[in-house]
């Protein structure tokens, strides 16, 4: 309930046995120009004439008032359920501007749906007895039908403060470490009807100018329709003029992948496509290329395709290169096309 007031006078701000919560009555004053408030309650025998006296009441921070405090300022007070079993009034005093006064059932220092601070303690729950410390959980936490993710490795390369911005009592609930995703999977599992599936890998040792196996491609027998996404970059190793990683170059690639069941699958790679290299002053220069080899496996059989990049260094002696990729599987069809 509530109510503005706008006019110097004796109101009556919550009638018997309306309002009233496990602490009492919860009164949320909003003042705007300068007024003054004392709360009091109706003494009288029901058909008398009103009779008041002053009430004590709690403040928006628990400190106790002591009957006949002014209100003079916006905030909360709250009234026992004792003194709240009888009508309960505000003598007001308007000098400009006026009073808009919320009435409510009260649970000492919280508000509607919030979460006392008090309540958050190191270690434990409990009733308004807070310290100060971050929560500890006294064992796992398991959350049920929110997220559904494969190949989970959990590391602290993610971390942070966990703050609930819609509980404005809570401040923080201590620090939250989160897992890094190596395979992520979006509309459904990997090699299943409409998933895309994501994979990141590194490859080292690569001989300069020989094409080296970086991903493979597997084919169930059975129709198939999907496209894989590459980008690679490869980098120079050491024994150039500068040393490991002198120069690096970059290219992605659509791979289509088709297949019907008894007959070998069909893959094919696009031209490159962002390409882009880099090296740095006085290095030899890097060109980093992929291709698809022959498929492998019979007519009867799951099939699969190597992905192979070549690294080739301009000149110089640099060896065993590196490279890294990223490479995504948008599937068509059920029990379908996976990488590896």
């Amino acid at each position: 309930m509530t109510m503005t007031l706008s006019a110097t006078g004796v109101y009556r701000l919550n009638v018997a046995p309306e309002n009233i919560g496990p602490d009492g009555v919860r009164f949320d004053f909003t003042e705007s120009g300068t007024v003054s408030g004392v709360l009091s309650k109706n003494i009288a025998p029901p058909g008398s004439a009103v009779s008041l006296t002053n009430v004590a009441y709690l403040n928006g921070s628990l400190a106790s008032q002591s009957a006949g405090t002014a209100i003079t300022a916006s905030g909360l007070a709250y009234v026992s359920a004792a003194d709240a079993a009888l009508d309960l009034y505000m003598t007001l005093t308007v000098t400009s501007g006026s009073l808009v006064v919320a009435v409510a059932p009260a649970n000492i220092g919280t508000a509607a749906g919030d979460v006392s601070a008090g309540d958050i303690t190191a270690g434990t729950f409990g009733a308004n007895s807070g310290s100060v410390g971050d929560y500890g959980f006294p064992d796992d936490v398991t959350v049920a039908d929110v997220l559904t993710a494969d190949e989970l490795v959990a590391t602290t390369s993610i971390t942070g403060t966990l703050v609930t911005a819609a509980q404005p009592n809570v401040t923080s609930l201590g620090t939250l470490t989160a897992p890094v995703i190596t395979r992520l999977n979006v509309g459904a599992a990997a090699g299943a009807a409409t998933s895309s599936s994501t994979i990141a890998k590194a490859v080292a040792a690569i001989a300069d100018n020989v094409a080296t196996t970086v991903l493979t491609i597997t084919v169930p027998n059975s129709a198939q329709a999907a496209t894989v996404r590459v980008t690679a970059i490869g980098s120079l190793g050491a024994g150039g003029a500068i040393g490991a990683y002198e120069a690096s170059a970059s290219n992605s690639y659509d791979i289509t992948v088709v297949r019907t069941a008894g007959v070998n699958a069909v893959a094919d790679i696009s031209t490159a496509f962002g390409v882009n290299a880099a090296a740095v002053a006085g290095a030899a220069t890097c060109t980093a290329a992929l291709t698809v080899a022959s498929v492998v496996g019979a007519v009867g059989a799951s099939n699969s395709f190597p992905v192979q990049i070549t690294v080739v260094k301009s000149g110089g002696a640099s060896d065993l290169h590196t490279a890294v990729l990223v490479a995504e599987v948008l599937n068509a069809v059920g029990s379908g096309v996976t990488i590896a």
